[in-house]
C-alpha cells in the first residue's frame, strides 16, 4: 500500500532540478522504501544519440533522485548530497516504453552519511539495475 504519492510538481518542488535534469515521473512513498517510476517515450532525451538505449549513468541517477524520498527518522531539512557510489550493476538494456520501478531503501548510517540500495526492475519483473550508494 503506498503511503503517499508525488508527481513531476511534487518531486521537482523538493529536488535541485530542473524538469530537464528529471529523470523520474512518480514517487510512491511506503513506510520503509520509496519507488520512483519512469516510463522512457520516444522523445525522451535519455535515448537520443545511445542507440535508442538508455545509459546507464541515467539509471543510477534516477536512483539517487529517487533516494531523496525514502523516509527518515528524525529527518533535517538540508542540502542533499550523493558522496560515492559503491557498486553498480546492470543487467538488462532499457529502452523505449519501458516502465522501471526505482525501489530505494536505507540500508545503513553512518553519522550524517547515509547508505541506500537500489533495485530497479521494468515492466517484466527483470532486474534492470542494482546499486549501492551513499549520501549525506
Amino acid at each position: 500500500m503506498v503511503d503517499v504519492q508525488l508527481h513531476v510538481d511534487d518531486i521537482l518542488s523538493a529536488l535541485p532540478h530542473t524538469i530537464q535534469a528529471l529523470e523520474i515521473d512518480k514517487v510512491d512513498i511506503h513506510s520503509d522504501y520509496c519507488v520512483g517510476i519512469k516510463t522512457y517515450k520516444k522523445n525522451d532525451k535519455a535515448l537520443s544519440g545511445h542507440f535508442g538505449i538508455v545509459p546507464g549513468t541515467r539509471l543510477v541517477e534516477a536512483a539517487l533522485q529517487t533516494s531523496v524520498f525514502v523516509p527518515m527518522d528524525n529527518a533535517v531539512e538540508q542540502d542533499f548530497i550523493a558522496l560515492e557510489i559503491l557498486s553498480a550493476k546492470f543487467r538488462c538494456s532499457v529502452k523505449e516504453n519501458d516502465t522501471i520501478y526505482y525501489k530505494v531503501k536505507r540500508v545503513g548510517m553512518f553519522g550524517a552519511i547515509h547508505e541506500y540500495e537500489c533495485i530497479a526492475t521494468n515492466d517484466s519483473g527483470y532486474k534492470v539495475l542494482s546499486c549501492r550508494f551513499r549520501c549525506k
